[in-house]
């Protein structure tokens, strides 16, 4: 992928985020302590930084499987796997999606994503205690993203996951992608599978008034 071609997906998903920030703020002030909650312990994981940091195995092992999922969800096949609380880990595979395998643990809050698997098979609607559950586990997502893109960089890319595609392009991917996933989980957070659907039709709908203005600012645009 080129560097503009990843330049402007992550430029579009930030856009699309930002058109459904008015939707999230409505939600956060309609149950200020919903917000909070999941503020709360998104500030937690950050205040644990330490501790997720000496969580070695577990996150080479998160990592690996981040790697390893979307490598088998995009029919890839998977020859080599191990995680490490000294060597860290390592994920081979055959086939599938090269891009979304690479970016995979850079994206993926899997914790996170459990949880709301859980509450959406059982039909619940996250409480207090759940918004901050998915707070915690987005907050120890950043906190490892951070970490492993620090580790790559020290490394300066060689060898590493941004070596395939080249780190700016990577990096401009993973801030879209975590834009767009972050805040639907925020939105999960504030009203459930509604809250999703709410953020991304408000997302929708305020591209498109966007895209009509834009039309209207500059005649020679497709429609």
């Amino acid at each position: 992928m080129s560097r503009l071609g990843a330049v402007t997906f992550s430029l579009g998903a930030c856009l699309l985020t930002a058109a459904a920030l008015p939707g999230l703020a409505v939600g956060v002030l309609a149950d200020p302590w919903q917000g909070g909650m999941f503020l709360g312990g998104a500030l937690t994981a950050r205040a644990l930084r330490d501790s997720i940091r000496r969580m070695r195995f577990f996150n080479a092992f998160a990592h690996e499987l981040s790697h390893t999922l979307v490598a088998l969800i995009t029919r890839g096949r998977v020859t080599q796997f191990y995680a490490t609380d000294t060597r860290g880990g390592h994920m081979q595979h055959a086939g599938g999606a090269r891009l979304p395998i690479v970016i995979a643990p850079y994206v993926l809050p899997i914790g996170a994503l459990v949880l709301v698997a859980a509450l959406l098979i059982v039909g619940l609607t996250p409480n207090r205690l759940a918004a901050a559950a998915l707070g915690l586990a987005c907050g120890f997502h950043v906190v490892r993203m951070l970490d492993d893109i620090a580790a790559c960089q020290s490394r300066h890319w060689q060898g590493t996951d941004f070596a395939f595609f080249g780190p700016q392009p990577t990096l401009a991917i993973i801030v879209g992608v975590n834009a767009l996933i972050l805040s639907t989980l925020l939105a999960f957070a504030l009203g459930g599978a509604a809250g999703i659907a709410h953020f991304w039709t408000g997302a929708g709908t305020h591209a498109l008034q966007g895209l009509a203005s834009l039309r209207a600012l500059v005649p020679g645009l497709p429609a």
